[in-house]
């Protein structure tokens, strides 16, 4: 039985959520490697300023500043801020998911709530229906994880390309992933 019993009730859409909590560590490490590579490959001081950094939105400012001159001087400018914005995005769909309520409201979908949503008003709360109901079903995760594979593997991208312009590679093992459009953060 699963601690959040709407789970039990839709096992696929739960197991695809479970993947885009944990997954999103992927990409900060991503993130890390991409910038570490081209600050002459000096893993303990990003891993250590992002990691010190409290919160993915920091840690993501972090890797930004670390990295944005090296790629703008490797004319990489582009595809870095391409490939900031797909992690914000990301980090985005994730913290979404990770601070809100999740229910069998009877619609056939699984429905979630941000609580943070309502704790940021200033009105007095008598109970929780001024909370907005969002729903999600398999397809709709499977493009917001499509979209986590996308950033993880643009992120790669850069960073083999940023060696490769730079003369540490001859050429770039990867192809540059086409753009994915970002997914919508919850059905209509």
């Amino acid at each position: 039985m699963s601690v959040i019993k709407a789970f039990a009730r839709f096992p696929k859409e739960a197991e695809i959520i479970g993947r885009l909590l944990a997954g999103f560590a992927d990409i900060e490490i991503a993130l890390m490697h991409c910038v570490q590579v081209v600050r002459d490959g000096d893993l303990d001081t990003v891993l250590k300023a992002m990691f010190r950094t409290v919160g993915e939105s920091s840690r993501i400012q972090v890797a930004d500043a670390f990295g944005r001159h090296h790629y703008t001087a490797l004319g990489l400018e582009t595809e870095f801020s391409m490939a900031i914005s797909a992690v914000k995005y990301s980090w985005r769909i994730r913290s979404q998911y990770a601070h809100c309520l999740w229910y069998d409201d009877n619609t056939g979908q699984l429905a979630f709530t941000n609580l943070e949503e309502i704790a940021k008003e200033n009105a007095f709360l008598k109970d929780l229906r001024s909370l907005t109901i969002m729903h999600v079903d398999v397809p709709f995760l499977h493009d917001q994880e499509l979209f986590f594979n996308y950033t993880e593997y643009l992120l790669v991208w850069v960073n083999f390309e940023g060696r490769t312009r730079s003369g540490e590679l001859k050429q770039n093992p990867t192809q540059k992933p086409k753009s994915l459009r970002q997914p919508e953060l919850h059905l209509p």
